[in-house]
């Protein structure tokens, strides 16, 4: 499901009622709570659980506002027209500090991508003193 698609074990019925195009919000809507509860868990398992309800409720917000959670473009699920190259794009020409993704390389292992946009100071120059 992170990928975009349903599990093939899915009986085709239900498959077919949820492709359906008139159903592309729903998809969406399913996708980003999948992704968010996937960024969540990694997040519990490094940081600890939220302390209330309403600690949570703020970190799905954020992952809503500051985040966004997509997948490797290589490995885009056929139904999931959310993600890709253009995504990432144009999430860091909108303001969005944080891309996270997750891919599966050729050993099966889940490997996660993570880019947080921050301020570095850099030393562009030094004056001599003798110049000056």
């Amino acid at each position: 499901m992170y990928r975009g698609d349903l599990p093939h074990t899915t009986q085709i019925s239900v498959r077919n009622w949820f492709l359906d195009p008139s159903r592309l919000k729903l998809r969406e809507c399913c996708l980003q709570s999948v992704r968010s509860t996937v960024k969540l868990t990694i997040d519990q398992a490094i940081e600890g659980e939220p302390e209330s309800l309403g600690a949570l409720l703020d970190i799905l917000e954020g992952y809503s506002q500051e985040w966004l959670l997509t997948i490797d473009p290589a490995q885009i699920g056929p139904n999931d027209v959310w993600s890709g190259p253009q995504k990432w794009r144009k999430a860091l020409n909108s303001g969005i500090p944080n891309l996270f993704s997750l891919s599966r390389n050729k050993d099966k292992v889940i490997t996660v991508r993570l880019l947080t946009k921050k301020l570095c100071p850099v030393q562009i120059a030094r004056i001599n003193s003798e110049a000056v």
